[in-house]
């Protein structure tokens, strides 16, 4: 798939949205429905004159033709329609870049000294947190008693031994147990604001703080908790 990118909106999208499967699977069809026609004409040219074809049978022959030509048709009508879809989407997607979502993922950037996280625990807990750079080095930790419900966790770039992490993507790990020592459930979310949006996997991803997250994954829009 052909696929182009738009600076102006940070929106990637398909030029061309047939694949190559559906490609042959049309060259396939339309093969085979000029071998049906070449296989009919011949059996007509070639039937005995004083035993012709029966007609119930060149009636379903004809039929199975102006099936098989209306299969291609269709093919090529859903095409267009899948084309012309994508196109629209692409265009929707355009009025989340600029807005603050929160999605589910642990990847976001820090920039200009600020990065944010939001994690939910399903009870009262002592949790570890983590951030590590983009090696999977850890570059701070903290632990901190939470309660129940929807954390935030904000870091502003500064190492545990007392350095500054300069900007790019970090990666938030939590670890979280209760007061028996049984591990809390940990669901962890990114926030950040929208700057741009990918299809050229086919699938729409929204490109926050560095990472890309299915569309499907945000669960809050213009807000950060």
């Amino acid at each position: 798939m052909t696929t182009t990118s738009s600076s102006t909106y940070g929106v990637t999208v398909p030029t061309d949205t047939t694949t190559s499967t559906s490609t042959k699977d049309m060259s396939a069809l339309s093969g085979n429905y000029t071998m049906f026609l070449q296989l009919l004409t011949t059996q007509l040219q070639n039937q005995d004159p004083t035993s012709p074809m029966d007609s119930n049978q060149f009636t379903q022959q004809l039929v199975q033709y102006s099936q098989v030509e209306q299969q291609i048709k269709q093919n090529a009508t859903l095409t267009t329609i899948a084309s012309s879809l994508s196109v629209a989407n692409a265009t929707q997607m355009l009025n989340y870049i600029g807005q603050t979502v929160t999605a589910d993922g642990t990847k976001t950037t820090l920039q200009n000294g600020s990065a944010e996280w939001s994690f939910t625990l399903d009870k009262a807990s002592d949790a570890t947190i983590n951030v590590l750079d983009s090696s999977g080095n850890v570059v701070y930790t903290q632990s901190t008693a939470y309660g129940s419900g929807i954390q935030t966790f904000n870091w502003n770039g500064s190492e545990t031994g007392g350095s500054t992490a300069p900007d790019g993507t970090y990666t938030l790990q939590v670890a979280a147990k209760d007061s028996t020592g049984k591990a809390a459930k940990v669901t962890q979310s990114i926030n950040g604001k929208v700057t741009g949006v990918d299809f050229s996997s086919g699938q729409p991803y929204l490109e926050v703080g560095g990472s890309k997250v299915s569309l499907w994954s945000v669960s809050a829009i213009g807000s950060t908790t």
